[in-house]
Parts: structure tokens; C-alpha cells; sequence
């Protein structure tokens, strides 16, 4: 059932990773205690449901959250066989589109803004980066580049969703109907 939700969504839906104690009392003290705006990681393919996705970001950084990690993953899978060569060309032109949103970002007072652009596996790369920077929410497009008009969730998303540690705050893109 709640993947059916996340699946068909057509508002932002909100997934908030629970710990293990999963009794009444304990998760809702959880809930209370989250930290959610803390820590934000905003992974972001530059499509144009990640520009839908970053909007949502500029108006939860506006409501105090105090810190932001703006994430590109240059994807191995398509890049290493017939383009590794231009990866330093890849990487310069998606910085300078980070620092664009970083820019935007530190626009309003208090926040602390990061960039980072990795290397290999989509999943894998976000994952760690969830780990490694205690990341509390995931804000992401669910649908990225990849996008085939009848699957309404991303397989990036969709990873992300069931093997993150974080919670993920979903936005699904503008459907034309």
C-alpha cells in the first residue's frame, strides 16, 4: 500500500525513517525529535523535476534549516564506456550549475550551503554521502532524466526510498494529462 502511494503521488509525500524502537510512546518521542531541516542532502540530476523539487528546497531552507548539501552524481553507467574522457568537462559545467543554486540558497541568512559532485553509481554515490554527512532528509525529484511517461517513480527515488537511513521527502513531477 504505501508504495502504491509513493508510486501514484502527484503531491510531495513525505517518508519518515523510523528507529528501531518501534513502540508508541518511542516513536513518537522520534517524531518530535527529528532534526528534519538539520541537515537536508538535495540530490539533483538538473532535470526539470529536480528544478520542481528545488523549489520546494528554497521554501524549507527559508523555515530554518541549517544546512544544505546540493549533490550531482555523474552516472558511471552512462559516462565510463564512451565519455570518461570528457568527465573533467562534465564536472566543471555541473559545478558551476551547483554553485547557481548554492548562490540562490545563500540568499537567505543562516544556512550553511555545500556542493559536492561524485563519481559511480547513482544509488551507491547517495547513499554514502546520507552516511558519511549525517543527512535527516532527502529532498529529491521522483522522477529524474530517465523518465518514461508510464512509470511515475524514478528508480533512483525508489532506491533511495527503501535503503536509506535518512527520510525522503518526494516531489513528484508536473503531469500532463
Amino acid at each position: 500500500m504505501a508504495s502504491e502511494v509513493i508510486h501514484y503521488a502527484q503531491k510531495p509525500v513525505l517518508l519518515v525513517r523510523l528507529g528501531e524502537d518501534t513502540k508508541k510512546d518511542a516513536a513518537a518521542k522520534q517524531i518530535a525529535s527529528f532534526g528534519l531541516s538539520d541537515h537536508i542532502l538535495f540530490p539533483t540530476d538538473f532535470s526539470k523535476n529536480a528544478d520542481q523539487a528545488f523549489q520546494y528546497l528554497s521554501k524549507l531552507a527559508s523555515v530554518g534549516v541549517k544546512q544544505i548539501t546540493l549533490l550531482h552524481v555523474q552516472d558511471q553507467t552512462r559516462i565510463k564506456k564512451y565519455l570518461e574522457d570528457r568527465l573533467e568537462e562534465f564536472n566543471q559545467i555541473d559545478l558551476e550549475r551547483l554553485q547557481n543554486l548554492k548562490k540562490l540558497l545563500e540568499e537567505i541568512p543562516g544556512i550553511e550551503v555545500h556542493t559536492a559532485i561524485k563519481y559511480g553509481h547513482l544509488v551507491v554515490e547517495i547513499l554514502k554521502v546520507i552516511q558519511e554527512s549525517n543527512v535527516q532528509l532527502v529532498l529529491m525529484g521522483s522522477q529524474g532524466r530517465g523518465f518514461v511517461k508510464e512509470l511515475f517513480l524514478g528508480s533512483v527515488s525508489h532506491n533511495i526510498v527503501r535503503q536509506a537511513d535518512a527520510s525522503v521527502l518526494l516531489i513528484p513531477a508536473l503531469r500532463e494529462d
